[in-house]
């Protein structure tokens, strides 16, 4: 079982020093193309994207370690680590069907670019383009951060050691799952969600707390002397009611989460005139918990 863990952990390191390699490279070439030239640069990202067939650029003498090892786990112990062959419950431990699993913004991006191509005018397909890859622009003096990156859970209030709080009752934690209306849980790890669309790969995480214990994420730069709006992406299976303060202002009163991603709102200046700004959200009576995945705070 060890040793299955350490070849899949380095197959999937490989995989995604790679895949991370060929999106950056796809980005490039949009963020190039030249008036008149639009098509062709989609026809190359698309490529490029498309090119990630792991057999032709990584080491598949570990993935086929790793088959081999669990076949050979569920002969001697009859350890279940795929719904087919061995009869796993989906979702329940069969982490090998997830071992292709796209580690990059390739879906989101592909879907995209097949969307920007039946725009008639090129320059709608250029300001579709420019919107597509900033994304996370925040804008000038803006601040974003991605919920399920460890670089942003520095703004995370409350994460103990494990410890501290094994059973991640108290503390914040990682979750993952984009969150659809028809299902309760989502048993795949794909990147598809409200409505069955194609959604970016930073709805699949967010930072969660469970049922009425507060989320609380801070920024300590802002800007005292002009105004924000925050921008939030709420995502995750849970699809909780959640009211959001600032320093203990309200932003929003209790909203239903998981019909839309995205949200704005006001920040009022009152809530940053030190500087320094808490935002705490929780859920309403009986939700599973509070869960965010993504903030832009933006200059007005």
């Amino acid at each position: 079982m060890c040793l299955l863990r350490a070849y899949y952990d380095a197959f999937i390191q490989q995989r995604l020093i790679y895949e991370t390699a060929k999106e950056q490279r796809a980005k490039i070439i949009l963020e190039n193309a030249s008036p008149g030239n639009i098509d062709n640069a989609i026809a190359q990202a698309q490529q490029v994207l498309k090119d990630t067939v792991i057999g032709q650029h990584v080491n598949m003498k570990y993935r086929q370690r790793c088959l081999a090892l669990a076949d050979s786990l569920y002969k001697s112990i009859g350890a279940q680590l795929k719904v087919i062959p061995y009869g796993a419950e989906d979702g329940r431990g069969n982490f090998l069907d997830n071992i292709d699993t796209p580690l990059n913004d390739s879906p989101w991006l592909l879907d995209q670019l097949a969307k920007i191509e039946k725009l008639s005018d090129e320059t709608d397909r250029e300001e579709a383009i420019d919107k597509m890859l900033h994304r996370t622009d925040a804008g000038p003096g803006g601040l974003y951060d991605n919920f399920g990156l460890t670089s942003s859970k520095k703004r995370v209030i409350g994460i103990n050691q494990w410890g501290d709080d094994p059973g991640g009752i108290t503390s914040p934690t990682t979750s993952f799952g984009v969150g659809t209306k028809e299902d309760e849980w989502v048993h795949e790890i794909r990147p598809q969600g409200f409505g069955g669309q194609i959604v970016p790969k930073a709805w699949m995480t967010q930072i969660n707390t469970l049922y009425n214990q507060p989320l609380q994420i801070e920024y300590d730069e802002l800007d005292t002397a002009i105004e924000y709006k925050i921008r939030v992406a709420y995502t995750g299976r849970f699809r909780s009611k959640m009211k959001l303060t600032a320093n203990n202002i309200l932003i929003h009163d209790y909203l239903q989460t998981g019909d839309n991603p995205i949200y704005e709102f006001d920040i009022p200046k009152r809530a940053i005139t030190s500087g320094r700004i808490v935002f705490t959200w929780v859920c309403g009576e009986g939700e599973q918990g509070s869960q965010v995945s993504e903030i832009w705070l933006i200059r007005k």
